[in-house]
């Protein structure tokens, strides 16, 4: 992801760093596991490989040293385990039974648990802002097709968003915790060489989930695909948000305070360009592009590598955008001013557009048919009605906050 649109925890769970260090921890983990239960000779020579590898770190100038490994290798995990087993004894039993896979889609699993908790938070604040719309029973003229319609409110609206991002966020958390995933089966996923208490064991140290029987060489990416799927509902469900703000803001409803050093336009000095709701209807065309890109791929058999290059760059940029887009879109909204008088100034000059099927049921029940009463209401003028406070009694029958 570029810097303008990057967040610092995403670009930290995928940096080459952290993959490194995650890769050093599963290795060590496994070797531990494979030593308790005897997968590989319990003796001194074990011992003394296991110290070694615990005594391994690694930062920014080792990850470089690493990439230099790679370099010659032409293969990134294969890189790693030569640099591990040139500064440890008895290497031969690093990676014993294992596959490139078992570390990268284990190291995948890590990066998902420990980014599940941050999400949660942000998350939260996103429902607490829009919680805050959804309890404001400020009035304001209905818009349906572009056209004025019944009167409505704040309150409503904010309901409804809270409704879109709701389902998103319950199956995002799900979806989350089940990509916390240890996959430790070998080659073709079988456990010929290590049995599923291995990586059992491992799965518990790393509180990650054993994803047992079903794997192939790789963990099934359908779990990927429906997470990709729900970030990017949840960012479309920010965009719609971000564009009925955007349309608010066109009409005076709504407004965004502007600093005196911002510059909304090289040419023109008035501007105040709705920059983050355009923004949340940009991220939100991107995820749904990552996501089709990560439905699940025809791969050969066991596995070929045709997802991979894919996921390198769709499955970290999806992350970055969900926290970025989350984060923005709960500034959006926090920062968005509601202008009263200008929702007032519409009801009044929309009045009888407002009012139009609440004056054609009242003449139905007076006794008019159903032709007779449209047209009694098209020629009704509402110029006596006191707009707000007729409004709020309109919206009084709405039942929010009782869901």
């Amino acid at each position: 992801m570029i810097p303008r649109y990057s967040h610092p925890l995403v670009g930290e769970q995928y940096s080459p760093t952290q993959t490194y260090s995650d890769w050093l921890t599963i290795e060590l983990a496994t070797l531990i596991a494979q030593v308790n239960q005897g997968a590989i000779p319990d003796t001194s020579v074990t011992q003394l490989l296991v110290q070694d590898v615990q005594e391994l770190q690694i930062d920014d100038a080792t990850a470089s040293i690493i990439a230099g490994y790679e370099n010659r290798t032409h293969h990134d995990v294969g890189g790693f385990l030569a640099w591990m087993r040139d500064r440890v004894s008895q290497g031969q039993w690093l990676h014993f039974g294992l596959t490139s896979s078992d570390l990268v889609d284990t190291a995948q699993g890590l990066r998902f648990r420990r980014l599940h908790r941050p999400l949660l938070v942000e998350l939260g604040n996103l429902t607490s802002a829009l919680t805050g719309y959804a309890s404001n029973d400020l009035p304001v003229l209905g818009m349906t097709h572009g056209q004025p319609a019944e009167p409505t409110s704040v309150k409503a609206r904010g309901w409804n968003w809270l409704a879109y991002v709701e389902g998103p966020i319950v199956q995002l958390s799900t979806l989350v915790r089940r990509m916390a995933v240890c996959k430790l089966s070998g080659p073709v996923g079988t456990y010929a060489h290590n049995p599923p208490t291995i990586e059992a064991e491992v799965a518990v140290h790393l509180d990650l989930i054993p994803q047992g029987p079903g794997a192939s060489q790789i963990v099934p990416r359908s779990t990927l695909a429906m997470w990709a799927s729900t970030v990017a509902t949840l960012l479309s469900a920010y965009s719609k948000i971000a564009t009925d703000l955007r349309l608010m803001s066109m009409r005076d409803e709504v407004y965004w305070p502007r600093g005196s050093d911002h510059v909304g336009s090289s040419a023109m000095a008035h501007k105040n360009n709705p920059i983050e709701a355009e923004q949340r209807v940009g991220f939100a065309q991107m995820a749904r592009g990552f996501a089709a890109m990560l439905q699940p791929l025809d791969l050969w058999l066991e596995r070929d590598i045709s997802h991979s290059s894919v996921e390198r760059v769709a499955v970290p940029d999806l992350w970055h955008l969900l926290f970025t887009g989350t984060q923005r879109m709960v500034g959006m909204l926090e920062e968005a001013t509601l202008r009263p008088l200008m929702a007032e100034q519409h009801l009044t000059d929309e009045s009888n557009a407002a009012w139009t099927h609440r004056v054609t049921l009242d003449a139905i029940r007076d006794g008019m048919g159903w032709q007779e009463a449209r047209d009694f209401a098209l020629g009704f003028d509402t110029e006596s009605y006191d707009v707000m406070g007729d409004a709020r009694r309109f919206m009084d029958n709405y039942p929010a906050g009782q869901r």
